[in-house]
């Protein structure tokens, strides 16, 4: 197909939760259709209006305050929208998703866009009460696929999200993995490969990106570090609460952490050229049960480094089949440390484990192969029809 007949189509992709420079959205998505010709906006939280990798940005004020982001915040974001007269909006947030059910009633198409399984995700929510998840979580349940049935298209990362909503009877779902673009992300001739088995002097250092909670194993990659024989320094890069952020700095093992806070995707780089291997213990909680792999996961393959994760769902899957490295209980502080621990003792295993996730990312794993099913997606919307460029 012809670019420009893309080009004659505004797209805009909407988020009052995200950063607009966030991975998934503006870095794959985003960058994706405009490469392909589409007219993009991006209406998200940023500093101001500006083009970014082809993307016009329309920058949203900071919204800390949830009650806010999800009241004058959404009319906010309506009157940008309609302001550009889009002919499709593709919004991220499930709490956009009455915004969205109400656009989808005038002559805009609307794509809604599941980075998670909200209606499990909302069952962990630290901030609601009990018997607050519980109810949201059933209000979603029923909401999500209401609303979906006037979408022409929802997107979803791989979850228990999938079956549940074509199970309600959505027929345009388009399942689309949280990859990383091969171009955005090193690869690291691991450290671990440069020493002998006897070399147990250096530093070592593991690495961790991405929100820093308890179900994430906050908690136990710390305690596991401390128990660790080795020299091992663990890179904490991502937010977190400023309540759990003090229990942690009172953990015995804190004093071999590197916090980061939270980076840029640009950043992601920094860290992982440093980084001997990547960890990812998250708790068997349903939203990770059913979820696949997280992304950190993919992104430590790309690096080619090895990886301490998980010992079920995705994980366990990926993992496996790959032998890019160690499976663990993430309740167990000990099998997580004597990972971390094989994996100097024993560099030659963590350089191949390293090699086969580097691999299998080139192959199978990155988001070239998620970026073509989004666009023919697109195309099918505005039907215009299968041929190439």
């Amino acid at each position: 197909m012809n670019n420009k007949e893309r080009n004659t189509k505004t797209v805009v992709h909407l988020s009052t939760v995200h950063q607009a420079l966030d991975s998934r959205i503006h870095h794959r998505e985003c960058c994706s259709i405009a490469a392909a010709g589409y007219n993009v906006f991006l209406i998200a939280q940023h500093g101001g209006n500006e083009t970014v990798d082809g993307v016009q940005i329309i920058g949203l004020r900071p919204m800390p305050k949830r009650l806010y982001r999800m009241t004058i915040g959404q009319l906010v974001a309506w009157r940008k929208v309609m302001r550009l007269k889009p002919d499709l909006v593709h919004f991220h947030d499930p709490e956009l998703l009455l915004l969205g059910f109400v656009l989808s009633f005038t002559r805009i198409k609307v794509v809604y866009d599941a980075h998670e399984d909200c209606v499990a995700q909302i069952l962990h929510k630290p901030w609601m009460s009990p018997w607050m998840r519980r109810l949201m979580s059933t209000f979603m349940a029923k909401l999500e696929p209401l609303a979906a049935r006037r979408f022409v298209g929802t997107v979803v990362a791989p979850s228990g999200a999938i079956e549940r909503l074509k199970f309600s009877g959505i027929q345009n779902v388009v399942p689309i993995r949280n990859l990383p673009r091969l171009e955005d992300l090193p690869f690291v001739d691991s450290r671990v490969s440069s020493q002998s088995n006897s070399d147990m002097d250096r530093t070592f250092r593991l690495a961790y990106i991405g929100g820093i909670t308890r179900v994430r194993g906050a908690i136990e990659m710390i305690k596991a570090i401390h128990l660790c024989k080795t020299d091992v320094r663990l890179t904490l890069a991502g937010d977190c609460s400023l309540e759990l952020l003090e229990k942690l700095q009172l953990l015995d093992g804190w004093n071999k952490v590197d916090y980061m806070g939270r980076i840029r995707p640009d950043e992601v780089m920094t860290v992982l050229r440093s980084a001997d291997a990547g960890i990812a213990i998250l708790h068997p909680i349903k939203n990770y049960l059913e979820g696949g792999c997280p992304t950190k996961v993919y992104e430590y393959m790309a690096a080619g480094i090895p990886i301490v994760v998980s010992n079920f769902g995705g994980m366990e899957d990926l993992v496996s089949s790959i032998g890019c490295g160690f499976l663990v209980d993430p309740f167990n502080i000990e099998e997580i440390a004597n990972a971390v621990d094989k994996l100097l003792s024993l560099p030659d295993s963590g350089k191949f484990m390293g090699a086969k996730g580097r691999e299998a990312a080139l192959t199978t794993y990155n988001w070239d192969f998620e970026a073509e099913p989004l666009i023919a997606a697109y195309d099918s919307v505005f039907d215009f029809g299968n041929s190439s460029n």
